[in-house]
């Protein structure tokens, strides 16, 4: 996702991420792209060109600042790349850390993978480079946010890589059509509990809801499976899928108005996927025979 504008230019199946490096003999022996950290200023301009190439950027003020990137990684802050066996930048992810009361989290502000290599696990490598990094920091928690119209990249988020949505936020960056989900990826494994949900599958009533609508999910107590596209895809910046950001709005506002969590993302049929929405984990609980809590 773009931190400046809200456009979704990553790989889709992941969530966010982009990189650079110098020499040819970063690629591994077996020819698979190189993954890890960046220190190195080429490094930054070359993920600068990147991340603008990707997002077809013309304007200027949605240029990634290279300066910017090198100050952050010597303060605190994080970027890795993924680089081709040519040596050439594919990918490139970059964070900071962030607070929230006496919570510190590393925040992933943006991702981004060169559209030749999408669909090459390239954003799960990052992800996982990314996580790295930060557990060396003392940090045990990774935040970052997305549009949730993008079943792809919510089923990436959530049943991929374990993480739960905890909030919703409406126009994140200022501007219409710019809703988001938060991400929280609890990186010691704390979100584990959620594992047997992440199972469930919904019933065939959803099919036939709207989007937006909270369908109940019997197997979790106070739980509900929440309809939305399932074609919609990062990048893709159409009226069709705007108009039904607006109708999973409604939804959303509610299931977080709630004190829920959305814990998983899955697809139904062609045209139709859900999240599942459950309680927090200090008030979890699955619905045993005869309606009892298990």
């Amino acid at each position: 996702m773009c931190p400046r504008c809200g456009r979704d230019g990553v790989d889709n199946d992941t969530s966010h991420i982009f990189i650079p490096m110098n020499a040819l003999d970063t690629a591994e022996p077996s020819g698979r792209p190189w993954v890890g950290p960046l220190t190195e200023h080429a490094d930054f301009v070359a993920a600068s060109e990147l991340y603008q190439r990707v997002f077809s950027y013309s304007t200027a003020s949605y240029a990634l600042n290279a300066n910017l990137l090198m100050a952050l990684v010597r303060n605190g802050g994080t970027a890795v790349g993924a680089r081709s066996p040519r040596g050439e930048l594919i990918g490139f992810a970059y964070g900071f850390m962030g607070v929230e009361g006496d919570e510190v989290y590393h925040y992933s502000q943006a991702a981004v993978v060169d559209p030749a290599w999408q669909g090459h696990g390239l954003g799960r490598r990052l992800k996982l480079a990314q996580r790295d990094v930060v557990l060396d920091l003392g940090i045990t928690h990774m935040r970052w946010a997305y549009n949730p119209v993008f079943a792809r990249n919510g089923h990436f988020n959530l049943n991929s890589l374990g993480g739960i949505a905890i909030d919703f936020l409406p126009d994140y960056y200022g501007r219409p059509d710019t809703d988001r989900l938060l991400i929280d990826w609890a990186l010691d494994g704390a979100h584990e509990i959620y594992g047997d949900l992440r199972r469930l599958r919904p019933p065939s009533s959803v099919l036939e809801a709207p989007v937006g609508t909270a369908v109940p999910a019997e197997e979790v107590l106070d739980g509900s499976w929440v309809v939305l596209p399932a074609h919609h895809v990062a990048g893709a910046h159409t009226e069709e899928a705007r108009e039904a950001g607006r109708a999973l709005r409604r939804g959303l506002v509610d299931v977080f108005a709630g004190g829920g969590v959305l814990v998983s993302c899955v697809k139904v049929g062609a045209d139709t996927a859900v999240y599942l929405r459950a309680p927090r984990a200090r008030s979890l609980a699955l619905v045993g025979e005869g309606g009892e809590a298990a």
